[in-house]
């Protein structure tokens, strides 16, 4: 049986793999590797500025849930 994940570490996986979209995309186009377009490159700004925010969020939500319990534990 498999155990599920808890959602700050869904929220982190989420947001890194944008934030890695959000890097790779433009490099690729840059290295000529994928054709450049705005709604791409738009795109790939958009998904970083997700990523980070998820991030954020589950960083908030993790020390949200861990903050009551008591140092050593």
């Amino acid at each position: 049986m498999m155990r599920s994940l808890a959602p700050w570490t869904k929220f982190w996986l989420a947001g890194g793999v944008l934030v890695f979209l959000g890097f790779g995309i433009p490099l690729f186009t840059v290295l000529d590797i994928i054709p450049a377009n705005l709604f791409l490159l738009c795109g790939s700004a958009v998904a970083s500025m997700i990523g980070m925010f998820l991030g954020y969020y589950a960083m908030a939500l993790y020390v949200r849930v861990h903050r009551r319990r008591p140092p050593g534990r």
